[in-house]
């Protein structure tokens, strides 16, 4: 029979699983600010030890200041972006491609009918190389 050193059984309950905690922001920017600071080998061990953070915990906050930093100073324009001039460009000349390509369709129906017209009529065709 198992006895603790107080004569009590131990509890066989199992032990609720501990919360994670939730870090605000002026704390991970308190702690930024502190391992900056640090200048001597071993404080920022000494600081992480002392908070019971992980390396990467602090790699991960420097990695999101950095991104808020960059995202604040890029310009947040409001509305339509403006329109990129190789994109005007090129549906212009999509547009163009499609009313040129149905026209040169229309001048082969054409000629497949004169060749048709000619040839029941027995009219001779005149040669392009005149």
């Amino acid at each position: 029979m198992l006895h603790t050193t107080n004569g009590h059984r131990p509890n066989p309950e199992v032990i609720a699983k501990p919360t994670r905690r939730t870090l605000m922001a002026e704390f991970k920017l308190n702690i930024l600010r502190q391992a900056d600071a640090c200048t001597e080998p071993g404080q920022i061990g000494a600081l992480l030890r002392r908070e019971g953070l992980y390396s990467s915990q602090l790699a991960q906050w420097r990695a999101q200041r950095r991104q808020a930093e960059k995202e604040a100073l890029t310009d947040n324009k409001r509305g339509r972006p403006a329109p990129d001039p190789l994109s005007a460009e090129n549906e212009r000349l999509r547009k163009e491609n499609a009313r040129l390509t149905k026209r040169l369709q229309q001048a082969e129906i054409i000629l497949e009918v004169q060749k048709k017209i000619s040839s029941m009529l027995e009219l001779p065709l005149p040669s392009g190389n005149d």
